[in-house]
């Protein structure tokens, strides 16, 4: 049985650690998003679909955490290399389930606010007039719905799957089969692709037209900006587990961990973008902050002079003589 003298044992805690570490950050950041958006009534329904984003890259930095405590755990206990089913591995751990849920969530939104843009894009007219914030949430509970729907393919998976895993890291692949991860990990890079190549496509055919509102070139560029960090920051060490799981590279245990924490950093820059980016979000999270005041707007009061006031009065006075 490995010891925590031992090298490998080692590298695991750090990993681990890193796992919990950035975990945190990602769960901070988003969780400022979601107050800065919920506790602004315009933005909680105009930003309904950003809102729902940082809920999934909130309940991906959780699984980080409960990942990285929960294995660390169980290398305290003695339990990490005693091997164990597939099915177990899904079942009687926490983390499984998160993970196949915080890679599947922030994917399938970033592909549902390219779809809003494709919208806005191909109806103009009808997404003015007609597409509101219900619409905005019913789309989002789309893409949450198709997740819960992957999460149901990845229990049958794991039930069909007769693989004994040494170890009980209980990654996706481990806790759903081989199979199902590697899908698992390649659908969700290639909603990031589509996303963006979707974006650059309505980038592209929106120049070549009349010029963009200032509004919807800001809305480009968050976009763009968002789905562009993924694509790199996502795909890479979606690939590093694909290829190490099949065998055809062997990465060590620190590598994978930082590879890995990779996905994590990705679901922190949101809110470095959207302050960047969004004027409103920046100056509504100053005023969080008790950094900038309020600003209320005063009701305007037109002030009339006294000499034009009495001229206003004369013929109304006259009027109202005749009128008797």
């Amino acid at each position: 049985m490995a010891t925590n003298a031992d090298p490998l044992v080692q590298d695991l805690l750090t990993r681990f650690r890193m796992y919990s570490s950035f975990g945190v950050v990602v769960v901070i950041s988003n969780m400022l998003v979601i107050i800065v958006h919920m506790s602004h009534k315009e933005m909680a329904k105009k930003y309904i679909l950003f809102t729902l984003l940082s809920v999934a890259e909130l309940i991906n930095g959780t699984s980080f955490i409960v990942t990285g405590v929960g294995r660390e755990i169980q290398i305290h206990i003695g339990t990490y290399f005693k091997p164990l089913k597939v099915s177990e591995c899904l079942m009687w751990f926490p983390w499984p389930t998160l993970l196949v849920f915080a890679g599947q969530l922030p994917a399938a939104m970033n592909l549902m606010l390219a779809t809003e843009r494709v919208i806005a894009v191909c109806t103009p007219n009808w997404y003015r007039h007609v597409w509101t914030w219900h619409h905005k949430a019913l789309l989002g509970g789309f893409g949450y719905l198709i997740c819960f729907v992957g999460y149901g393919v990845a229990v049958w998976a794991s039930h069909l799957s007769d693989h004994i895993n040494l170890t009980r890291i209980c990654a996706v692949m481990e806790a759903t089969g081989i199979m199902y991860g590697s899908i698992h990990f390649a659908l969700v890079s290639l909603a990031y692709v589509v996303s963006f190549v979707v974006l650059l496509v309505i980038f592209i055919v929106t120049h070549r037209g009349k010029k963009p509102t200032p509004g919807e070139l800001r809305r480009q560029k968050i976009l763009f900006t968002v789905v562009g960090v993924s694509v790199i920051f996502v795909s890479f060490p979606n690939m590093i587990l694909i290829l190490n799981e099949w065998q055809f590279i062997d990465a060590g245990a620190l590598f994978v961990g930082i590879s890995y924490c990779m996905y994590a950093t990705s679901s922190t820059f949101n809110l470095f973008i959207y302050l960047a980016f969004r004027k409103e979000f920046r100056n509504h999270f100053l005023v969080l902050l008790r950094i900038r005041k309020k600003q209320h707007h005063a009701s305007s009061v037109i002030v009339v002079p006294i000499t034009q006031l009495s001229q206003i009065q004369r013929p109304f006075t006259s009027q109202v003589t005749r009128s008797r």
